[in-house]
Formats: C-alpha cells, sequence, structure tokens
C-alpha cells in the first residue's frame, strides 16, 4: 500500500488482549499490517492467567481503517481488542488552559 508522506494520520491506542502464547502477537500485527496500519509502540499492562493485555499505538489515514483491524481482530482466535482509544481526545478532556487567580479570593457574592 502506497502512502503520500503528507497524508495526515490518526493516532489511536488499541487495547489488546492476546493469548500468553508464542504467535499470539505476531498474528496480532500481521492483522494491523495487513489493514495498512502503522504500528508506533507497543507495552505490556497486565498478564494473568493464559492471557496478557498490551496496548498498541497505531497510525491509520481513516475511521474505515480502523474499523478494518477491529474487524480482522475480531473473527481470530485469541485475539480481542477491548478498548480503542483517540490520545488527542483524551489530553483534551480536563481542558488545556487553567485559570488561577492572581489574588486571594475570600468570598463571592
Amino acid at each position: 500500500m502506497s502512502r503520500a508522506r503528507s497524508q495526515v494520520q490518526k493516532v489511536r491506542i488499541l487495547r489488546a488482549v492476546l493469548r500468553d502464547r508464542p504467535g499470539y502477537l505476531g498474528k496480532l500485527t500481521q492483522l494491523i499490517g495487513d489493514a495498512g496500519a502503522n504500528i508506533g509502540d507497543i507495552y505490556k499492562v497486565r498478564a494473568s492467567g493464559d492471557s496478557i493485555v498490551r496496548e498498541l499505538e497505531i497510525y491509520v489515514e481513516s475511521e474505515a481503517q480502523i474499523e478494518a483491524v477491529l474487524r480482522a481482530v475480531e473473527s481470530s482466535d485469541g485475539l480481542r481488542i477491548d478498548a480503542v482509544c483517540d490520545p488527542v481526545l483524551e489530553l483534551h478532556r480536563g481542558g488545556k488552559i487553567a485559570m488561577r487567580s492572581t489574588v486571594p479570593v475570600e468570598r463571592v457574592g
């Protein structure tokens, strides 16, 4: 798949639960790549029993590409996406601007 270098890409964080056996992380990354998404960082969140939770930072060109990744993973045994997060949106949720009084406020009204 050929991409224009100047095309703006969206960043998404996928929280994936996969079987803690050899080959499952490779299977997940292959599915992401086959959908045309690029992978940034991969973090191990936790491991318990026979599963492991990882967060993968992916770069996509459209929401349709994210949907393609989700469909591919959904149809695979031993893999599941628990959450998709937009890290840019999360940074803005609390607001970027903080307001503070330069003088103490003793009462309002």
